[in-house]
């Protein structure tokens, strides 16, 4: 598990509070370096990848194993529950956003908050749903990948970062890209894009904070509404970030929001509700 996860544990080891952070796709933990030192002190922090990240993880993953999401969230449960963890507070970016909310759903006792980064529940239009992406458009990202995966990471690295006065963004962004399999991220983001897991958020009941960027190509600031909307116990920031990745493109905005909402004495509801 150790090696196919990447698991590390670092911060403050004798603490009773526990951050989980958890990378989306195309990434992996160094993601979360900016982040990090301003809660290691207080928290025990646990950082891992998710098993299609890193070259390593490459060689071990099994395509017919992860169909959907659920497989993941059964990957953090095997993790919180080899190190021990419960009442941890996870971070999740992109995709690790739904898998750290299955994972709340499924074993509640592992997970007493969470928080969202650029998170979608289901990333499709469907009906009155704004996912932000028809059909036809995730047929055509697709196939580029499939077409062209070094031509498709070089396309999409800069739109997906969206901070043009800082190129170093996509590049980094393009070279966790690389070093995936293109048959594994083909099949892992075509997983990502068709999932649909609105009646599951709809189910949380623990805080959650929810920061959406205001201008993220792949998650609408409709699509933060709506889960601010559907989870019952949830806070809503509209950040002043750009691009999908916030925390690395505004890391000291997002360490503020986090401290904020780990700082806040009582749950939102029950102050204003």
């Amino acid at each position: 598990m150790y090696q196919k996860h990447n698991i590390k544990l670092t911060g403050n080891l004798n603490s009773q509070k526990t951050l989980v952070f958890a990378n989306g796709f195309g990434s992996d933990q160094q993601v979360w370096r900016h982040i990090i030192p301003s809660f290691k002190d207080e928290f025990r922090i646990v950082l891992f990848d998710l098993p299609n990240s890193n070259l390593t993880s490459n060689q071990e993953f099994d395509k017919l194993k992860y169909d959907s999401l659920h497989d993941y969230a059964e990957d953090f449960i095997d993790i919180l529950d080899h190190l021990n963890i419960e009442n941890a507070v996870l971070v999740g970016h992109s995709v690790s956003c739904m898998i750290g909310a299955l994972t709340a759903l499924k074993k509640p006792e592992l997970i007493d908050k969470l928080i969202f980064i650029s998170a979608s529940p289901c990333y499709l239009n469907k009906g009155d749903y704004p996912g932000g992406l028809t059909t036809q458009k995730t047929v055509e990202i697709l196939s580029e990948m499939a077409d062209n995966y070094t031509g498709w990471i070089k396309k999409y690295s800069p739109i997906v970062m969206n901070n043009p006065d800082k190129p170093h963004l996509s590049e980094e962004f393009s070279s966790c890209l690389t070093k995936l399999r293109p048959d594994i991220s083909i099949l892992v983001f075509n997983t990502i894009l068709k999932s649909d897991y609105r009646r599951e958020v709809a189910r949380l009941e623990i805080p959650v904070l929810i920061l959406q960027p205001r201008d993220d190509v792949f998650v609408p600031v409709a699509v933060g509404e709506y889960l601010h909307k559907a989870i019952k116990n949830s806070e809503y920031r509209l950040i002043e970030a750009l691009g999908h990745f916030p925390h690395l493109s505004n890391p000291s905005l997002v360490v503020q929001e986090i401290n904020d909402f780990l700082n806040f004495p009582e749950t939102f509801n029950e102050i204003f509700c």
